[in-house]
């Protein structure tokens, strides 16, 4: 696994890192990037529902989004900004990512302690 800065800017690219066969030493050296970076790109991944969730898990806490119809029909955990209709069916809500915004981030975090 290869992670290469980006020169002047914040975020980090990811090569190299096949989701599938991680082991702990991967998640930890992804995790501590994630903190030094800020943002990742982690490149060339096909990835199950149930994979992206694993990968989440083991960066940190996932926090459900608060509006139901933002979640992926099966996983909860998935937060669904746009998508073309499936099967004739909206799934997410549309034109979300057309503008910069930060939902999330005014909301407190329920992993916290009072």
């Amino acid at each position: 696994m290869e992670i290469v800065p980006q020169n002047g800017a914040i975020g980090a690219t990811v090569g190299g890192f096949e989701l599938g066969r991680a082991s702990e030493g991967d998640y930890r050296e992804l995790k501590e990037a994630l903190y030094r970076n800020k943002i990742l790109l982690i490149k060339d991944q096909r990835s199950s529902s149930e994979k992206f969730i694993e990968l989440g898990r083991a960066l940190g806490t996932i926090e459900v989004y608060h509006e139901p119809m933002y979640h992926h029909p099966e996983y909860r955990e998935i937060f669904v900004s746009a998508t073309a209709p499936e099967q004739g069916e909206q799934v997410g809500v549309p034109k979300t990512g057309k503008f910069r915004h930060a939902d999330h981030s005014f909301m407190p975090s329920r992993s916290a302690s009072p």
